[in-house]
């Protein structure tokens, strides 16, 4: 059974719900396109990509998800994440996603991948990068109730104690964390 946060407001074309992506099987080959939906009815994964933006103190750059998001609203959240269109990759998704979120211009080889997993929540194959960045940010209010850079100590706290309230990928941040120190 999988079970999804989703705000039943957007169920509408238009939506997040009704985008044409590429849909990914277990092993990140694209299979065909579709919807969100067409992967849950044809046991696909949409693409997801998502970064730890870092900077010199080695802080992360955190956001609370706003309660008007499609998918998890009211979640802690990575600095930045995105839905790669139909044919796009991870990386240039992330560019796109990071100049329209965050306001930043950026360059794929910027981006170093730190993770990959299946996210069974949202039945997603899910790539994560790091990027280091000072800022400033604009534009993540379009997005988010409030976002602010939170130390490693910080986002293992919120991860453990308010994992109800994280997106899955945030969750994962502090042994990802550890795996880079090993």
């Amino acid at each position: 059974i999988c079970y999804c946060i989703v705000n039943v407001n957007f169920l509408e074309k238009g939506s997040l719900m009704s985008e044409i992506m590429d849909l990914v099987n277990e092993k990140d080959e694209v299979v065909c396109q579709g919807t969100r939906m067409d992967a849950t009815l044809k046991g696909l994964f949409c693409r997801i990509a998502t970064v730890a933006v870092m900077n010199e103190e080695d802080k992360v750059f955190i956001q609370w998800r706003s309660h008007k998001k499609e998918v998890g609203p009211r979640l802690f959240d990575m600095s930045c994440t995105a839905q790669p269109a139909a044919g796009e990759s991870y990386e240039d998704a992330l560019v796109r996603e990071l100049k329209s979120t965050l306001g930043i211009d950026v360059n794929a080889d910027d981006l170093t991948l730190i993770d990959r997993y299946i996210d069974t929540e949202i039945l997603a194959q899910t790539h994560c990068f790091h990027l280091n960045h000072e800022g400033p940010f604009k534009g993540w209010e379009k997005g988010a109730d409030f976002a602010d850079w939170f130390s490693p100590y910080e986002v293992a706290f919120v991860a453990d104690r308010l994992n109800f309230a994280c997106t899955p990928m945030l969750q994962r941040l502090p042994q990802i964390f550890s795996e880079l120190e090993d």
